[in-house]
């Protein structure tokens, strides 16, 4: 899903139903399911599709273009992780934690 963080493996053979990750033919980096294996022409390539998307991709896959199977997935934290990096957000990272800090320590200066 959009927003999730996955750890992908390159793998000697994939197969339908694998979660993949590869680029596109402009170069972006893409996270869809094999749905089939196209072998015509003796050259193979794979029809992805989006667990999301009604229809299958446009284009299909070659081997080369597959940076690696999904192995391990942790939902939603690539929200967090962009969230972190504007302004605001590095703001709320950093401030918040100092100010607690602060806080903290001007109430144990208050109890000595």
């Amino acid at each position: 899903m959009t927003g999730d963080v996955i750890l992908a493996k390159k793998i000697v053979q994939y197969n339908k139903n694998d979660v993949i990750t590869f680029k596109d033919e402009g170069d972006r980096i893409v996270t869809h399911r094999i749905v089939a294996l196209d072998e015509s022409d003796n050259d193979l390539t794979f029809i992805t599709k989006g667990d999301a998307n009604r229809s299958v991709d446009n284009g299909t896959v070659k081997p080369e273009k597959v940076i690696g199977k999904v192995t391990f997935v942790i939902p939603k934290i690539g929200f967090l992780m962009s969230f972190v990096k504007t302004l605001p957000g590095l703001s709320i990272m950093i401030l918040v934690p100092a100010a607690l800090l602060i806080i903290d320590q001007i109430i144990k200066m208050k109890k000595n």
